[in-house]
């Protein structure tokens, strides 16, 4: 039930950065109205769209058009290495902006400085721009002086947390930096903390040839590994081992919070706190229903992020992911064989409109790499947390640096051979000449068939002929 809502809130967040949008659903849902069955759920969706457009016009006064260079005096809070919540008389609100050659302190977060207000320039392929304002960043700024810290002996519970937040990352980057090099640590420190500065450029190429590309990006594998324990605590038959995973629950958004917050992160951690909320107040929520109280979620507490791609992804694969799901709840043989082989293909063909009309290629060797990086993953990090446990114990250890060259070898070889593998052959079919119309014309229809065939099962094959009509009526003007 919560799903066609979040749709609503969604294209009411999106329509106020594209106004089309908000007169072409207009058009769409007021002639509904004149039928009576589906009048109340029409004026409900407009009233949640029209709630979208009000946060998002609450939000924009935070994102100030910034278009020439200007002067200012700031006062800034960091909240990660190299952004800060910055106030100045100028601007009405404070802005999250980006400060390149601010240098960090691990116990200080408050500073003043003067500097230059530049909007960021986007390329010719891509918009950068935009990219940033989806991430809640307005602009940069140039220092013209050294920051001058303040005292900060009176401190908030916030600014206190951040800190702790800003050390632990800290120190979690240098062990990583001590114990491996080369490829391994860049590759560790984006798995880790979503930190993709010092990984290889052809490592990360290669990952996005074989589809692997968000095996990169800190999602529900990680927040799974992390919350393992306590989910297997919370799911146990005594109350006690029951409270004890919830207390190790926090440790879930301690994680998320150390990753500074990726979408991606907060839909998978959302989730799972709404399931197990669910669980505790005997109503188990399906995953869709955890699914839509996650976007609900991102969306009120930032609504840029409708525009943000990283979370577009997420959330598309997720729910081509659920539908699949769905689709194979009733079978009783090959249930497990089916959702291994079939999660990468429907995540895939989720995201195709993405893939294809965005980053302009298609990995078509997805589901064999896929197939192997699943078990090559979870081996990796159960190896990765036992050597943090080793690590914590004593750092002296001959087991624990023994583990870490092992670790070392392993992604050295794996990243060689699968960049060796990448170099050498066609793994991408090129989708730059295809019109952009196809791919999402696929998605939507892909989508579509889904839904509909979830609501009527005795018409998947007559709906997929007409699907398959569409696409066949679209292809020709492909080209165009």
């Amino acid at each position: 039930p919560l799903f066609w809502p979040l749709v609503a809130c969604g294209l009411g967040c999106y329509a106020y950065l594209h106004p089309f949008l908000a007169v072409l659903s207009l058009l769409v849902l007021l002639p509904l109205c004149l039928f009576k069955a589906h009048r109340k759920d029409v004026l409900l969706s407009i009233l949640i769209f029209g709630l979208g457009w009000t946060r998002m016009a609450w939000e924009a006064p935070s994102f100030p058009s910034i278009t020439t260079p200007s002067l200012h005096r700031w006062q800034c809070t960091f909240h990660s290495e190299l952004n800060a919540s910055c106030t100045s008389p100028e601007f009405q609100w404070p802005l999250l902006l980006e400060i390149p050659g601010a240098e960090m302190h691990s116990t200080e977060i408050r500073g003043a400085c003067w500097g230059v207000l530049s909007p960021f320039n986007s390329f010719s392929s891509f918009d950068y721009a935009g990219f940033k304002r989806s991430q809640g960043i307005a602009g940069r700024i140039k220092l013209l002086s050294g920051i001058q810290w303040e005292n900060t002996e009176a401190q908030t519970l916030l600014a206190s947390l951040v800190q702790w937040c800003m050390r632990t990352r800290s120190y979690i980057t240098d062990s990583l930096k001590i114990n491996f090099s080369g490829p391994t640590e860049g590759l560790l420190l984006a798995l880790t903390l979503g930190d993709k500065a010092n990984l290889d450029s052809d490592v990360r190429i290669s990952f996005a040839n074989a589809g692997l590309a968000h095996i990169l990006a800190v999602s529900g594998y990680h927040i799974g590994l992390v919350g393992f324990i306590p989910l297997l605590f919370i799911h146990h038959r005594r109350r006690f081992i029951q409270c004890l995973g919830g207390a190790l629950f926090g440790f879930i958004w301690v994680y998320v919070a150390l990753c500074d917050w990726p979408i991606s992160a907060l839909r998978a951690a959302t989730m799972i706190t709404a399931f197990v909320i669910g669980k505790w107040s005997n109503r188990r929520p399906t995953g869709f229903q955890c699914w839509s109280i996650a976007g609900f979620v991102i969306l009120m507490v930032t609504p840029y992020s409708i525009a943000s791609l990283g979370a577009q992804l997420s959330f598309a694969a997720v729910a081509a992911i659920f539908l699949f799901l769905e689709h194979i709840r009733t079978l009783n043989s090959f249930k497990r064989v089916a959702g291994f082989v079939g999660i990468p293909i429907a995540a895939q063909g989720g995201t195709v409109a993405w893939t294809c009309s965005v980053f302009g290629q298609f990995p078509w060797t997805f589901l064999p790499m896929n197939l192997i990086a699943a078990p090559c993953m979870y081996l990796l990090g159960m190896a990765y947390l036992f050597w943090w446990c080793l690590k914590f114990l004593n750092d002296d250890w001959r087991a624990t640096s023994a583990l870490a060259d092992l670790i070392s070898y392993s992604i050295n070889g794996l990243t060689s051979q699968l960049t060796s593998l990448t170099k050498n052959g066609g793994w991408v079919w090129s989708t730059e000449e295809w019109n952009p119309l196809l791919w999402w014309m696929i998605g939507v229809l892909y989508f579509g068939w889904n839904i509909i065939a979830l609501r009527h099962p005795h018409c998947k094959l007559e709906f997929a002929i007409y699907a398959l009509l569409i696409l066949a009526a679209v292809l020709p003007w492909c080209s165009l």
